[in-house]
């Protein structure tokens, strides 16, 4: 499978990524997760199973991914079945990885926003952190500064090389300055939120905030963060409530009406996104759709 992307086909995924959202009734798709405990009934990991079938090209796909607690490891595999043949079988991890990292800079082309001469903090330096500034450089190629934060409140000399190879000056975030940013993009493995509700107060009134779950315990933001009421709630797909413990529990608690949630299909949808001047929160917890659009992009350049 293709290992090496051009800034072109990075601009191609993520025009793949849109046009599969804006036409998911091509497929099929179910998404299962399976939490596991161990013995003392202590959280030892989870599994997620994406099944897709292709209406189009009467395919399945199936990307499985086990979560190992002690590990901290999410490896995940991909298989392809066509005419009741196994047609390939592959490893997914930083596909996967990749595809997540697409989707910032998706959300901003879906809003019609441009970040250019915006305030840009990434949490996170990892996998996914690291596709999400390839994307938003390909994307948004006048971008020069973007901030980040880590666990370790530390310099991340891999991530600022990666910056500085693709034309990005990377600068070590300071959390009391949160409230200068206007989009903030969170890729963490964290089971606290890294960013709490006083955070969340401080930051602008019309801060574009995204959060991505890779496993179903891990929590980034303050659930006060899902107030309909007050922010503007964006999902990757209509079935993200049953995917993210966080928005279950905000559902609970009231503050979050699952009617007035937006999906990326409806803003993908409308050519002039009505959203109002509230906090944009984002949440994908990944999705079918996204695996079947990488698939059969990774299927077309073999």
């Amino acid at each position: 499978m293709k290992t090496k992307f051009t800034n072109d086909d990075l601009l191609e995924i993520i025009t793949i990524l849109e046009e599969q959202f804006l036409h998911q009734d091509e497929l099929s798709v179910y998404k299962d997760i399976h939490v596991h405990n161990d013995m003392e009934g202590n959280f030892a990991g989870d599994d997620y199973v994406f099944s897709i079938f292709d209406k189009i090209n009467s395919s399945f796909y199936f990307v499985i991914s086990p979560y190992d607690d002690k590990s901290k490891k999410a490896p995940q595999q991909a298989l392809v079945f066509r005419e009741g043949r196994l047609q390939e079988q592959f490893d997914y991890t930083n596909y996967a990885n990749m595809r997540t990292g697409a989707m910032d800079a998706l959300l901003l082309r879906a809003l019609k926003l441009n970040p250019t001469s915006a305030k840009i903090l990434i949490y996170g330096t990892g996998g996914v952190a690291k596709w999400t500034l390839k994307f938003l450089k390909a994307a948004f190629p006048n971008i020069e500064q973007v901030d980040y934060m880590n666990s370790r409140n530390q310099n991340d000399e891999g991530f600022e090389e990666l910056g500085n190879n693709i034309g990005l000056r990377l600068s070590l975030g300071d959390k009391s300055k949160i409230g200068e940013f206007d989009y903030i993009f969170c890729h963490t493995s964290s089971y606290q939120p890294v960013i709490t509700k006083e955070d969340l107060e401080n930051t602008k009134s019309n801060v574009l905030i995204t959060s991505y779950l890779t496993t179903y315990n891990f929590e980034e933001i303050d659930i006060s963060a899902w107030d309909t009421g007050k922010n503007t709630v964006i999902t990757s797909w209509d079935k993200e409530i049953e995917n993210s413990k966080d928005l279950q529990e905000a559902e609970k608690s009231g503050i979050l009406e699952k009617s007035k949630i937006k999906t990326l299909l409806e803003v993908l949808s409308n050519s002039t996104p009505n959203i109002v001047d509230t906090r944009i929160m984002f949440r994908s917890a990944g999705t079918p759709i996204q695996n079947a659009a990488l698939i059969k992009y990774l299927l077309s350049t073999k």
